[in-house]
């Protein structure tokens, strides 16, 4: 069976593979300046309530969808801290139709705010540049509960679900709630996957019944006499979820023929054959390029033809395989030539060029080169427990990429095939549990 380095070949040039003790950040001259996200939140003008509520409210117009409250959070009022996992844009026109009544600041990704950055500023959005620890994020969110009283919302699985299934709940959050001290809700969306996965082809809508399930998970009394290590235990159960389930629990059919159109971005390796990078999603139906196998997605969600019965166990797999070659010392992966975007100052994407890609134990880097000058982006194993992920990412003309951040920048970089993206997530991520025990 091949490895990664066995698939695309390329020459590491640099330090032999190795991380290089630190950045050489990207020279943009006088012309750019980088955004400051550390700056505080202001409380959203009062104009862009009936705007916001029109919005989502045309949106969401021709949805079926059911949002169910608890009783101790429909008679909560501001500040509290709002917790929701991620699954596409729609959620946040969720939100802002079941908590109308209030004002709502979002912890937002940087390239939102490319759209408008004054317009995403005015409605109390808090720039964020993704899996970078940074603890003025916390000082803005107690800015908004405590001095606008607002509700703080955050994704804390901070990119859309790939599988359908919980993503990583990095423990800063329930470190975050002891600090806050003020109620926790969710908002647990069931259905907005399965309507449009992250991995289908754009404009693929599904008709799919949707559900909201919002409640409070912890009182500040909770919070108080408990440790975080136990808030943390909380949260991470509130948040297991699963579409499949979902679908099949509601006994929805997903009866559009091309339903398994970009399927192969995550799903990369055959279960046959075992060959990585060579499958196609066509109608409704997952092909290896490779042996010619066939896996069929039906309309009840469940997969024909194949060893397992659902995507999230043919995606695990996967992740266990990736596991299995880091384990053996097999796993590394390097690719020149990888297009690259920068959103240093929030205003436009900037394309910087091509560059030269390295994963393996040690970590990840990236090299290349802007108007002459030499640039190298590195991150330990370690320091980084998951990466950015974003297919059809929209403000880029629906290019598939995964992003690497720093305090004041983010690199989005896009492979010649798209398919590799999603085992570079896996290793990411196994690579941080085994370097650091978690």
């Amino acid at each position: 069976m091949e490895t990664t380095k066995n698939v695309i070949q390329g020459k590491d040039t640099g330090s032999g593979g190795q991380t290089k003790p630190r950045d050489i950040p990207v020279k943009y001259g006088k012309r750019i300046k980088h955004y400051n996200t550390s700056k505080m939140p202001r409380r959203p003008a009062f104009w862009t309530t009936p705007i916001i509520q029109l919005g989502s409210k045309i949106l969401l117009s021709k949805v079926e969808r059911t949002v169910n409250i608890d009783e101790a959070t429909k008679t909560m009022k501001p500040p509290f801290l709002l917790l929701c996992n991620h699954m596409q844009f729609f959620d946040f026109a969720v939100i802002a139709r079941a908590f109308k009544r209030w004002k709502i600041c979002n912890v937002v990704a940087v390239d939102a705010f490319s759209v408008s950055r004054w317009l995403i500023n005015q409605i109390g959005s808090i720039p964020k540049r993704k899996f970078v620890s940074s603890p003025v994020i916390v000082k803005q969110i107690r800015h908004a509960l405590v001095n606008l009283k607002v509700i703080a919302a955050l994704y804390p699985e901070a990119r859309y679900t790939v599988s359908g299934t919980t993503a990583i709940i990095p423990v800063s959050v329930a470190k975050m709630a002891k600090i806050l001290k003020v109620p926790v809700v969710t908002a647990i969306f069931r259905g907005h996957h399965l309507r449009k996965p992250s991995w289908g082809i754009n404009g693929n809508i599904r008709n799919v019944p949707l559900r909201c399930d919002i409640k409070n998970i912890l009182t500040v009394e909770d919070i108080e006499r408990n440790d975080w290590q136990s808030l943390d235990k909380i949260i991470q159960d509130a948040f297991k979820y699963n579409e499949y389930d979902y679908q099949r629990e509601n006994n929805i059919l997903i009866k559009e023929d091309r339903r398994a159109e970009g399927l192969e971005k995550i799903l990369y390796k055959c279960t046959k054959c075992g060959k990585e990078f060579d499958m196609k999603g066509i109608g409704s139906v997952l092909k290896c390029g490779n042996c010619g196998s066939e896996f069929q997605l039906l309309e009840n969600g469940e997969l024909s033809g194949c060893q397992f019965k659902t995507i999230p166990e043919w995606f695990e797999w996967e992740r266990d395989e990736v596991r299995k070659e880091i384990e053996r010392g097999e796993y590394s992966y390097i690719e020149n030539s990888m297009r690259c975007w920068s959103l240093p100052d929030l205003k436009k994407f900037i394309y910087i060029g091509e560059v030269n890609f390295v994963h393996n134990r040690e970590g990840l880097r990236i090299d290349g080169r802007y108007r002459g000058e030499d640039f190298s982006i590195s991150r330990k194993s370690a320091e980084q427990y998951s990466i950015q992920v974003e297919f059809d990412l929209s403000y880029l003309k629906g290019v598939d990429i995964f992003a690497i951040n720093t305090e004041n920048d983010t690199y989005y970089i896009a492979p010649k095939n798209p398919q590799v993206i999603q085992k570079i997530s896996f290793a990411v991520e196994e690579m941080y549990k085994i370097e650091t025990g978690s």
